[in-house]
């Protein structure tokens, strides 16, 4: 081994130093879900739209089905 990959092999790890500490109170309304931050694109408009009809279609089918109460016994 040359004297250079020794004294290489010898110095500690270098540990990166650590990022400074988030501010909670700048990201937290981006991380809640259902807080708009911002007005809604066209296309987050229509899935936001599509979303809340299958809101309105999905209990309805499922209320349906629940109903059936004569094949239990």
């Amino acid at each position: 081994m040359s004297r250079k990959h020794k004294q290489r092999r010898d110095l500690p790890l270098v540990v990166p130093p650590s990022p400074p500490p988030r501010n909670p109170l700048a990201t937290a309304p981006k991380m809640r879900r259902g807080v708009q931050v911002h007005d809604k694109s066209r296309g987050a408009l229509r899935r936001a739209e599509h979303m809340a009809l299958r809101r309105l279609a999905v209990p309805a089918v499922h209320g349906e089905e629940g109903d059936d109460s004569d094949e239990d016994g």
